[in-house]
């Protein structure tokens, strides 16, 4: 079965296991980046969110965020009793390296350092070995080559979403007036769905294989 998370996921293939749906896993992963930051630095998000959703978004999720991140500390806490008695210690040292990164910094750093130092890697080393050009190319030790052919299969997904991006700009002119900030954090939302369609479609053809 496919896993619902790219963390989960490159667990398993680490472990050489198979892909499984564990929401409770799943959530662990992902509450760091998502409602902890609503409740640990709300007026920091504030400044990305409520410009483009409204001036009151982000008071009205703090209150549904505080329960969400009360279930993903009961999911953590399952989450690293099941990897000890696994015997997984480097999953468990990443994950609580993830939860404190969270917690001590803001979202302008800990987004970047988790989107370029730790998820973009992750999905990097996960699917590039299962390419099957990659494999010959691998074997023979043509990295650069075998690097290419992934950046050249996720580059018409890039220029769609960075089309959209622009076209948006021209057709709201007072997006343009936003902070700098404002901006990148659009950008980064722009760029995640065509990202996350390439993935689901390598996730596909895995399973099918």
């Amino acid at each position: 079965m496919r896993s619902r998370s790219p963390e989960t996921a490159f667990n398993a293939y680490r472990h050489g296991e198979k892909q499984r749906i564990s929401m409770v896993e799943t959530f662990a992963y992902g509450a760091p980046l998502t409602v902890m930051l609503f409740v640990r630095w709300p007026e920091e998000v504030r400044q990305f969110v409520d410009p483009l959703g409204g001036p009151h978004v982000t008071t009205a999720l703090i209150g549904p965020a505080r329960v969400a991140l009360a279930a993903a500390v009961g999911a953590l806490i399952v989450t690293v009793a099941r990897k000890v008695m696994r015997r997984q210690r480097i999953d468990v040292f990443e994950l609580i390296l993830l939860w404190v990164s969270a917690l001590v910094l803001p979202p302008l750093v800990s987004f970047p350092v988790y989107f370029a130092l730790w998820h973009s890697p992750r999905h990097v080393l996960r699917t590039l070995p299962q390419l099957p050009a990659s494999r010959s190319d691998l074997a023979s030790g043509r990295v650069a080559r075998s690097l290419l052919r992934y950046v050249l299969y996720t580059v018409p997904f890039t220029i769609a979403a960075l089309a959209l991006f622009a076209a948006l700009i021209v057709i709201d002119h007072s997006f343009a007036e936003l902070r700098p900030s404002i901006w990148a954090g659009a950008l980064l939302a722009a760029l995640t769905m065509p990202h996350a369609v390439a993935i689901f479609r390598y996730d596909l053809w895995l399973n099918r294989r």
